[in-house]
């Protein structure tokens, strides 16, 4: 139920869009043309479904996902009755988004959730989605990583998951591979919004 509330009343605040590096971007997103991640065994996408989600290098039922820690999902673009694997695979990546998604939803549910009286979101998510592509699975889509920042004492500016913490998330799953990588201001994902 969680999730399906958190699809259905999610409000976009930011989004940028783009390959680009600019001079304050956290280094998850400034992900140079070129770049690509790995599949290091085949997985298996369940029945009548497009997504898995990965945790701590661990394949998990979204249910178990522990949202205020780094995790991801790998999503394809077709919903089929039966399941599928996805080899192991170069999925380059194509184009690089952003975003902040808060969650409102009314009192009754809030409270239950965990959320204040006051109004304010019950989560906040930050997610980079890296839109991959592979001529040979041409139904892989893309892979989202994202983090819930929001505490007791309110939302973290830690914002974005950084390189390193999505290639722990997708360890023994997946490699990251980022063209002519260098180290950069505001790796550490405390950089503004774009």
């Amino acid at each position: 139920m969680k999730k399906l509330l958190t699809t259905a009343l999610a409000l976009s605040i930011t989004a940028c869009a783009g390959t680009g590096q600019g001079p304050q971007e956290p280094y998850s997103f400034a992900t140079p043309p070129g770049s690509y991640f790995t599949l290091l065994q085949p997985v298996e996408i369940p029945r009548e479904n497009t997504t898995i989600y990965i945790q701590h290098g661990r394949i998990l039922p979204s249910n178990t996902v522990e949202e205020w820690a780094p995790h991801c999902f790998f999503e394809l673009y077709t919903l089929v009755t039966e399941p599928r694997v996805v080899e192991p695979d170069e999925f380059e990546i194509q184009r690089v988004t952003r975003e902040a998604n808060p969650l409102w939803v009314g009192l009754p549910t809030m409270v239950a959730y965990g959320g204040g009286a006051d109004g304010g979101p019950t989560q906040l998510f930050y997610r980079t989605r890296f839109y991959i592509s592979s001529p040979t699975q041409e139904d892989v889509w893309r892979l989202t990583c994202q983090i819930d920042r929001m505490e007791a004492q309110g939302p973290s500016y830690d914002k974005w998951l950084t390189v390193d913490q999505v290639r722990e998330t997708l360890e023994g799953l997946f490699t990251l591979t980022v063209k002519d990588a260098a180290p950069m201001p505001g790796d550490a994902g405390d950089s503004p919004a774009g």
